[in-house]
């Protein structure tokens, strides 16, 4: 386990290779993907209220562009895997019981992203497992997470093969966005996001 910031883990081989695998070939032959594309013009003067220089004013819009799929949130396969080799590491890393796992699987396309949002609405923390083997740096999809005094820095996270990310939105609000998937990119960007909730 890889602590980056107070508020975001990272951890690699999450799944048995195989297992990942299967998940993979899944996301890729599934074709119930339904495209989100999503504009909420006043959630930067409530929902994502902030007092932060670098993050967006109160009269900027929330953007987000991305596919779900709720056939592949109800996999037995998938909810299996995460019971069973997710579950009991999130406990172990926050000592708490888990009353609701929240699965969203997510594909981001060519000029698919979110803009700068926080999750602690969904859920106490935000999981994202990572299934793209070979990924780089300037395709895009990069995670960044603002942090520090006035949320004036940020950390950027490559979207690694078999890799969690945590964001804890019990220690920090942990804004953060989705860079837009670019034109060059060889694939599209498959990431299993779900959102925890502690009793």
């Amino acid at each position: 386990m890889n602590k980056i910031l107070d508020n975001l883990i990272e951890e690699s081989n999450v799944f048995p290779e195989k297992v990942c695998e299967e998940i993979e070939k899944k996301f890729r032959e599934n074709k119930s993907w339904k495209l989100k594309d999503q504009e909420r013009k006043e959630h930067y003067s409530h929902v994502f209220k902030n007092d932060s220089k670098y993050l967006p004013e109160k009269d900027e819009s929330y953007l987000a562009r991305f596919w779900e799929n709720e056939e592949l949130a109800n996999d037995d396969f998938i909810k299996s895997a995460i019971n069973e080799y997710v579950k009991d590491k999130i406990i172990k890393i926050y000592n708490k019981k888990i009353s609701k796992i929240d699965i969203r699987p997510h594909k981001f396309k060519i000029g698919d992203f979110f803009r700068i949002h926080f999750d602690a609405y969904a859920g106490n923390i935000a999981v994202n497992i990572n299934l793209n083997k070979n990924w780089k740096w300037d395709w895009g999809g990069v995670l960044c997470v603002a942090y520090g005094e006035n949320n004036k820095n940020l950390v950027g996270l490559i979207p690694k093969w078999n890799t969690m990310n945590i964001l804890d939105n019990f220690t920090d609000r942990s804004p953060h966005f989705v860079t837009p998937i670019q034109s060059f990119a060889k694939d599209e960007r498959l990431t299993m996001t779900f959102f925890v909730t502690f009793d």
